[in-house]
């Protein structure tokens, strides 16, 4: 019981950590977007 405890946790914590990069890149592509919409004026 404990192996395939450890084996959800090891998924959550992946699951997890590829939302924070999804989250992550959207934050850089606004940012990304700002600094081009800033470059064009």
């Amino acid at each position: 019981a404990d192996e395939s405890e450890r084996g959800m946790k090891v998924i959550e914590n992946r699951a997890l950590k590829d939302e924070e990069k999804m989250e992550l890149q959207e934050i850089q592509l606004k940012e990304a977007k700002h600094i081009a919409e800033e470059a064009d004026r």
